[in-house]
Formats: structure tokens, C-alpha cells, sequence
């Protein structure tokens, strides 16, 4: 039916009935796929009477569509080479359905560790980390880590498992040979890491590290350090195994004989990194094996040698390779904050390993996922959109002793809050596609202690690095190594030949940096507005990570302004002066329970709006291009406004608490009652 490079649809209608279809299989693949459309309850997923066949984008790929005409459900399908057949585009293998190919799997960890060099070595540039305990796998038993081995990772999620128990007498137990065998440890080794220790074994290695069992018990800043050494665990590993759609208490899809559940792997938070940092990644996913590395990916369905069409994600290469770009890392928290905590208070702990390897790019480190060296913009956080909605994070009812540290939730930081949310942006690389740039500027100094109380002398400054020298580096007042001023011949962009904007100070050229990667699918993105220093990263540079003090202080102005909910703009606040009752400016709250109470915009203004008391944390400068309505583009002239970036708080106990972000706008506030306050954040 599809052979060679066919493209063009096959309309199953056009038989006089399926039953006319002169194959058996396809018969069969038609049947399943109504079944699946009409076990659906959305109308676009229903059978149509245009239902067929349409080529894939690629030789040897092919959908079947409930309508070849419209949007529809689909399912993607590989083109199997006929027994005797001589078609090269047919791609795809037949599998066992319920056992994975281990001959296959190996081959693939064999291809890359010879084939792909030092790509696939360490791509993250981390520092080898050395596990204190082990796994081996052919003495089963707990051993400690020696300093030069290769091991494998287990990625999983616990389910229902909330791990071993350990004791001393089977801490004791676990050391001796051929522990896994005795029915005291068998009887609480949850399926899952049987299954990753038999996995190990295939592979070709001895050892294998699991977080339930070489993360050994004890104090809880003990068990937390060893936690925040997990991201360069996974990065160290020579393979991660991921099971997927499984837990701890299910094993591992095609090796156990278990039936099929769907279990929340990619949306469980302390997966994330640990899938983020892996250099080789076993996935095991619907009873299928699939591996990824930095140069290729290969999937069980895939006959050998067959091309696969896919892009290895690449979103923390700029960091990794030392450019610290707010919005890069805005991004990478925004995925992360979506997914799911058995305990809220371990929010932090969950990416703590990520952000100390981001850390080298980023002066200062992070402090509660606040990026230091940006910090009086990332303070100003907010929902992603203005209809996203937040959850506050609360600590759970486990004893104190019990809980992981750091375990604090502070309400100025995005970790007290579960959903998507955005860090801002700062300018810095140039992009012809954005028709807005934005920079901060501080108005205030923050420090940070364990304690509300504690004494203003032993307080720590946080030092925006970005903020202090920025101008220095647009004057070109500093030398900077790697970087080439590029003079630009035109006015022009790349993007429907719209104008080219600057942040103030800047124009005229862009700066290239030598360290920047070239990444294939990115396009032209070595460009920046001005040159600043670039760490030279390599697997040698170590973290630098802040203690995490969860209290905040500032000397920082305060007013009282009105506030009313506007229906028809999400979840979004407008504020009034109180005295001369215009508007001067908007709030992003976090959910609709905080907005309902406020009267709405829409109402006659003899309605009363509620009184609230903001604060004032930074300026930023925005730069915006018009849209030309006519000619569907961005351009001229450019528009410039300055506004504050205010925080909503209320105080308990001489505290305050952040309840949203908003932004007023810079004459407005100034013409405010304002007033000095020292400002303790909780």
C-alpha cells in the first residue's frame, strides 16, 4: 500500500467495504483504530467517512487518520520490510509484545560508548561524582563505592513504595554477599530494583546505584547532602535506567509480566533533574525499550540501522556552556514547578542538584531558586500567564526531625508555589523575533538570615552581580576574553526585514562569543547586545550554592492603593490611587479565591474597592516595537516606559508575606503616599 517514498492519502471509503481490503492485517489495524476513535468522547476523534491513510513527513513513516481532511485522531504507524521485500524506506521492526529485545538494547549502549566519543561522555561538563554505596550486581550485595568504576542509575518513581525501612539489622544484612537473596531483604525489595538489578547485569556491568538503597540512613542534613549530590550522581552515571510508565511496586514494563498501568514518571518532581542530568538514558516505556544519548536516539520499533527523525533537547546548553540567560532557566523552572511532591517542603531538595550545576554559570547560585546575580528582577516572579493559577505549598504533617532539609516554603520565593510561572527576562542576547525588550534596574539592597530575628550584622548581602557592572560591559570599560564586536550593515532584522532594537547604551553592533555552541536546530543565536564574562566550564569547575536562609530584609517604600478585579483580564488586579482614584497599575494574582473578595471593574464606581498594601522591589525599563496593523509586523517608532515592580504583602507577627506581583507604573508610584519601611519577608 505504501511503498517507496508514497505520500499521497488512501481514503478507505473508496473500497466497497473494509471487508474488501485485501489484507488481514490491515483489516485488523482498521478495526482497532475505530474501536480507539469510538472509545474516545471527543467528536474530532470519530470515525469519518474520508477515514485513511496519509504518508508520514519521512520515507517509511505512515499515519491512519479518522479524517484525511480534516483534524482528526491519528495514529503514527512504521512501514515492516516484507520477508523477501527490497523496500529501504520501510523502517520499522516487528516486535514481541510483551518483552523487551535485550540483545537490541545492548547494542545500542555498545554503538554509542564506541561511535560517539566524547559527546556523549559528558555533555554537562560535570564533576565526577563517586557514589558512597553501591550495588553489585553479580554478588548482590551493598558495597561501597570504589573511587574508578563505571555503575548504572535507577529512575524511577516510588508509588505506593516509600522505600526500605532500613534498620541497622538489615543495614548489616545488606552488606553481606548474596544479601538479595535471603527472605528478611527479598521480602522488602519492592520489584523495581530486582528488575534494575537484572537489567544491570545484561548491560554488562556490576554495579548499580539506587537512591532507596545507596542513600544510606541517618541525620536528616546528612541524608540531604547526599540528596544534592544526586544530580551529579546521574550525570556520573555510564547509564541511566528509566522506568517510565511504572514504580517501585510494579517493576519494570517488559521484564515483569505485571499488567499495564500509567504511572506519572515525567510528572513526578524528583525525576525531573535526574532525567535532565543523564548522559545515556534507558527509557522503558509501554512494554518498549528506547535509549537516548547526545548524538542519537534509537527505539525498539526501529529496524536497525533505520534514521530517526528527532531533536535531543538542548534548552540548558547556554547555561552549561556559561551564559547566564534569565529566561533559559525561567523556562527550565517553569516545566519543573508543574510536577508532582509527595511532600510539599521537598520542593527545593527535588531540583537542588540542577540548579548547583547551573550555578557555575550563574554568579551567586540561587537562593530558594531565586538566581542571585538576577535577583531583584526574579524576586518580581509571577504566573505564567495571567490566567494561570497557583497553589501555595504548605509543609506536610511529618515530624520536623524526619523532613529533609532544607524543607522552608518561603512565600517570596516560587518553590512556596505549585504551577507555571515566569522569572522575567532580561536583555542580553539579541533576538530579532521578540518586539520587547526589558532590563532592571535595583532600588534597594537584600539580605538574607536563617532568622527573622536575626541581628542586622550577621545578615547576609545578596550581591545582583548582572545589575552592577552591566554598564560597565555595554561601554566596554572591562577586557573581556572570547568575545568579537560584530558591526551590523543594516538597520534591519531578520524577521520580514522588521527594524533591529537595542536596550539603552547598545546599537549599532552585536558580540559573539567563541564558547557558544553551535546547535543545529537553534539558527543564528550567538548574538548579544554587549559582551560580559563568560566562566570557562569544565568538568573540574564545582558548584558554588548559598546557604538557603528562607527570610528576606530591605529597606523598601510602601503604599496603600485600591484595588478591583477586572473580569475580563484573567486573573488580574487593577490598582487605584486611593486619593485621586485613577488607575496605576496591575497586579497578577495568584488564584481566584485571592481575587474574588475585590469588587469588579466593571461595577458603578460608587462600589468601594479594597485597600492593600504593596511594596516596591525594582524598576524595569521596556522597550516595545508598534505592531503595523496593515503590513502584520512589528516596527516604528519604539516605545519606552518605566515601571515599578511591586509586591502585595500582608503581615503577621511583624512578618510579611508575599500574596502577588504586579507592576505601576513609574510616574504613578512617585506621585503616591509613600513611605520607608524596613521590610522583613517570610
Amino acid at each position: 500500500m505504501f511503498k517507496g517514498s508514497r505520500t499521497e492519502d488512501i481514503d478507505i471509503s473508496s473500497f466497497q467495504s473494509q471487508e474488501s481490503l485485501q489484507c488481514n492485517t490491515h483489516t485488523s489495524l482498521v478495526s482497532r483504530f475505530e474501536e480507539y476513535c469510538r472509545s474516545t468522547s471527543h467528536a474530532i476523534a470519530q470515525p469519518q467517512k474520508d477515514m485513511g491513510f496519509r504518508g508520514g513527513l519521512y520515507p517509511g513513516e505512515v499515519t491512519i487518520r479518522s479524517s484525511i481532511s480534516k483534524g482528526c485522531a491519528f495514529w503514527d504507524l512504521l512501514l515492516v520490510k516484507e520477508r523477501m521485500g527490497t523496500d529501504d524506506s520501510a523502517k520499522g521492526d516487528i516486535m514481541n509484545p510483551d518483552w523487551v529485545d535485550l540483545t537490541k538494547v545492548k547494542q545500542w549502549k555498545t554503538e554509542c560508548l564506541n561511535s560517539h566519543g566524547s559527546e556523549c561522555e559528558n555533555p554537562l561538563k560535570i564533576w565526577t561524582t563517586r557514589p558512597a554505596w553501591l550495588v553489585d550486581v553479580e554478588l548482590e550485595y551493598l558495597v561501597p563505592g570504589p573511587l574508578e568504576v563505571e555503575f548504572v542509575a535507577l529512575s524511577y518513581t516510588n508509588g505506593r513504595h516509600l522505600g526500605l525501612n532500613q534498620d541497622s539489622d538489615l543495614n548489616a544484612e545488606l552488606l553481606e554477599p548474596y544479601a538479595f537473596r535471603k527472605p528478611a531483604v527479598t521480602t522488602r525489595l519492592p520489584p523495581i530494583l530486582r528488575h534494575a538489578m537484572f537489567l544491570t547485569k545484561a548491560l554488562g556491568e556490576r554495579y548499580l546505584w539506587v537512591d532507596t538503597l545507596c542513600i544510606t540512613p541517618g541525620s536528616s542534613e546528612e541524608t540531604a547532602s547526599q540528596l544534592i549530590m544526586m544530580g551529579s550522581i546521574y550525570a556520573s552515571a555510564v547509564v541511566t535506567i528509566i522506568a517510565a510508565d511504572r514504580d517501585a511496586e510494579e517493576g519494570i514494563l517488559g521484564y515483569s509480566s505485571l499488567a499495564q498501568g500509567k504511572k506519572p514518571y515525567f510528572s513526578r518532581a524528583w525525576t525531573f533533574q535526574e532525567h535532565k542530568m543523564a548522559k545515556r538514558k534507558l527509557f522503558f516505556l509501554k512494554k518498549q525499550a528506547h535509549w537516548e544519548c547526545q548524538h542519537q536516539q534509537f527505539h525498539e520499533e526501529f529496524a536497525a540501522g533505520a534514521e530517526v527523525h528527532a531533536s535531543i533537547e538542548s534548552s540548558l546548553v547556554e547555561s552549561l556552556a556559561g551564559f547566564p540567560v534569565l529566561s533559559s532557566v525561567s523556562n527550565l523552572i517553569c516545566k519543573y514547578n508543574l510536577c508532582e511532591l509527595r511532600y510539599d517542603e521537598d520542593a527545593l531538595l527535588g531540583i537542588t542538584g540542577l540548579l548547583s550545576v547551573l550555578s557555575r554559570s550563574f554568579d551567586g547560585g540561587f537562593l530558594y531558586g531565586i538566581p542571585e546575580m538576577f535577583f531583584d528582577r526574579a524576586l518580581a516572579w509571577g504566573p505564567y500567564l495571567a490566567n494561570t493559577e497557583l497553589e501555595r505549598r504548605t509543609q506536610s504533617s511529618r515530624p520536623r526531625p524526619v523532613q529533609l532539609q532544607p524543607s522552608h516554603l518561603p512565600s517570596w520565593s516560587w518553590v512556596g508555589w505549585k504551577g507555571i510561572v515566569s522569572l522575567g527576562d532580561e536583555a542580553s542576547r539579541a533576538n530579532d523575533r521578540h518586539h520587547k525588550i526589558e532590563e532592571t534596574y535595583p532600588i534597594t539592597k537584600w539580605y538574607t538570615a536563617m532568622s527573622p530575628t536575626t541581628d542586622p550584622s550577621k545578615r547576609r548581602r545578596i550581591h545582583s552581580k548582572w545589575y552592577k557592572d552591566r554598564e560597565e560591559w555595554k561601554n566596554m570599560k572591562m577586557e573581556l576574553p572570547g568575545w568579537t564586536r560584530i558591526e551590523l550593515e543594516s538597520d534591519k532584522g531578520t524577521v520580514q526585514g522588521e527594524p533591529r532594537m537595542f536596550p539603552t547604551g547598545c546599537g549599532g553592533s552585536v558580540y559573539r562569543h567563541q564558547n557558544m555552541p553551535k546547535a543545529k536546530d537553534w539558527g543564528s543565536t550567538n548574538d548579544w547586545y554587549f559582551p560580559f564574562p563568560v566562566p570557562n566550564i569544565s568538568n573540574t569547575t564545582m558548584p558554588s550554592m548559598p546557604e538557603q536562609t528562607p527570610y528576606l530584609f530591605s529597606r523598601v517604600q510602601q503604599a496603600r492603593v485600591l484595588g478591583r478585579r477586572n473580569n475580563d483580564r484573567g486573573i488580574t488586579m487593577t490598582l487605584y490611587d486611593k486619593l485621586k482614584g485613577h488607575i496605576i497599575g496591575t497586579l497578577r494574582l495568584h488564584s481566584m479565591d485571592q481575587l474574588q473578595p475585590f469588587p469588579s471593574l466593571q461595577k458603578p464606581s460608587g462600589d468601594n474597592a479594597l485597600e492593600i498594601e504593596v511594596v516596591a522591589i525594582s524598576v524595569s525599563r521596556i522597550q516595545s516595537k508598534t505592531f503595523n496593523k496593515e503590513k502584520s509586523c512589528y516596527g516604528e517608532p519604539f516605545l519606552s516606559t518605566e515601571q515599578y515592580n511591586v509586591l502585595w504583602i500582608e503581615w503577621k507577627e511583624g512578618i510579611a508575606y508575599r500574596k502577588a506581583g504586579g507592576l505601576v507604573q513609574k510616574e504613578q508610584w512617585e506621585q503616591l503616599e509613600r513611605e520607608d519601611i524596613d521590610l522583613i519577608l517570610g
